[in-house]
């Protein structure tokens, strides 16, 4: 029986890879035959220095690889994503890991594993990348063209969300022990997996953060705008997606690691006026964990195994995410939160927004000539103020609202604007009615046998249903 599984790793071997080449990345694709004697049997790849699985079923997959000139290393769980772009469907997409270079690697599957497919990548590694200039409250970022993304393999033009509503913290559950230029080459070969290996548009994560504090820029659009990414299925749109380069679930991310996460979530948060401390209600788009239409209630900064069937961000960097909510709450105070606009040009229109702390503030209604309409102003923590447009010509107007130190909130007003995707509506609460028994009180009949009784009641939604007995005592 096993014979045949051997002699089909060889012919797969030698028909079936693909290489797909990406500036300085090669990536090497081959179906692993699976059984015993046929997974320590499969023909060795070429060299790589990166290394991921992707299968079907539910089992679980490990690895380990020959170093290069040295010994084989432990075992290593894949740890698996899902598909969020449609990638590879039924597939699980495993994480790629930096294993350093090697020329040979072993897998063990349990479980149930039916298919098993090896990504193998050589991404050469060059000289660390220089950190863009940044402005005084962003943080240092490097560039796509910095890190060598290779623009032509791109799938499609980036997708951009109305809103931001919260960030997604990851890892990417690699190796913690990479140098400054392995970062760079990682970011590569991360790019090239994730378009030629997962299916994706781009890469994954809208940024990312290696070990040292630097930050990537991640999925192209534009670091300033609302880019859709592919790193948390069901929970892309409106989220911005933030790996740290690295394995978290048995290390504590290195203090420069968290100090950049901080000052990025910082900035990006507030270029979006999102209270670090508050907590989000959010739709589902769909995953193995909340359904379709699941609503859901997250913390603005969420780990991603808040938002899918996922271990990320690892048990030690989940265990920090509320003392980063708290250290990115702090950072670049005075901030303005929540600006809302209610209602509509001819009548009454409400401003309000929230400040981090009391202070004076400023509305004012400009219209398409810039000349000032109208004015309103306060002080406090809470900024509130209604404008009478009732005689104000149709039109397209801006308003702003500032305060000391904060980051000005605006936004347009009038013809041809378009109104701003509504908030989810909680589901409607489960209701139970017209519980009734008949008869009400039942007792053995006069053979011995049990009696019966019919209860009947009314759900105000389909729901699955868990009925109890209890007798006097209150035992089941």
């Amino acid at each position: 029986m096993l014979k045949p599984s051997f002699a089909i790793a060889v012919l797969v071997a030698a028909v079936a890879p693909a290489a797909a080449r990406a500036g300085d990345v090669v990536m090497h694709v081959r179906d692993i035959p699976l059984g015993s004697r046929s997974l320590s049997a499969a023909p060795r790849p070429p060299q790589f220095n990166m290394l991921a699985a992707h299968w079907r079923g539910f089992g679980t997959v490990r690895y380990r690889v020959h170093h290069l000139h040295g010994t084989w290393s432990a075992w290593r769980i894949v740890d698996a994503d899902v598909a969020p772009d449609g990638g590879t469907g039924s597939w699980h997409d495993g994480d790629l890991d930096w294993t350093g270079a090697a020329d040979g690697v072993r897998f063990e599957t349990t479980g149930a594993v039916s298919q098993l497919r090896s990504y193998e990548l050589w991404s050469r590694v060059t000289t660390a990348p220089a950190r863009r200039v940044s402005a005084a409250s962003m943080p240092a970022i490097v560039s796509r063209a910095a890190w060598g993304a290779d623009e032509e393999i791109v799938r499609a033009r980036p997708t951009v969300s109305p809103v931001l509503r919260l960030a997604v913290v990851h890892h990417t559950a690699g190796t913690n022990t990479y140098s400054r230029a392995q970062a760079a080459a990682i970011m590569r070969g991360i790019e090239v997996y994730h378009v030629r290996g997962n299916g994706w548009n781009d890469i994954g994560y809208n940024f990312l953060v290696d070990r040292f504090g630097t930050v990537y820029e991640g999925r192209g659009g534009g670091i300033e705008k609302n880019v859709i990414g592919a790193h948390a299925e069901g929970f892309n749109t409106a989220t911005t997606g933030v790996a740290l380069i690295g394995n978290y679930s048995a290390e504590t991310p290195p203090r420069a690691q968290q100090d950049a996460l901080v000052q990025l979530l910082a900035w990006r948060l507030d270029m979006a006026h999102i209270d670090p401390m508050s907590r989000v209600v959010y739709t589902s788009g769909g995953n193995y964990k909340f359904r379709a239409g699941k609503v859901v209630t997250l913390r603005a900064i969420s780990g991603h195994r808040d938002t899918g069937p996922s271990e990320c961000p690892g048990a030690r960097a989940y265990a920090l995410l509320g003392t980063i909510q708290k250290r990115v709450a702090s950072t670049g105070l005075p901030k303005l939160y929540a600006p809302a606009v209610l209602g509509v040009l001819g009548g009454p229109v409400r401003f309000q927004a929230r400040l981090s702390s009391a202070l004076p503030w400023t509305v004012t209604i400009t219209d398409s000539a810039g000349a000032v309409t109208a004015a309103g102003s306060g002080a406090g923590p809470l900024a509130d103020w209604t404008w009478n447009s009732a005689t104000a010509p149709k039109g397209r107007y801006t308003w702003t609202i500032a305060a000391p130190g904060i980051r000005v909130a605006t936004g347009v007003l009038g013809s041809g604007i378009a109104l701003p995707p509504p908030l989810p509506l909680p589901p409607p609460p489960l209701t139970l009615t017209n519980l009734a028994a008949a008869p009400a009180v039942i007792g053995p009949a006069a053979d011995g046998t049990g009696d019966t009784t019919t209860v009947s009641f009314t759900l105000g939604a389909a729901a699955r249903v868990t009925a109890q007995i209890l007798d006097a005592s209150g035992t089941s």
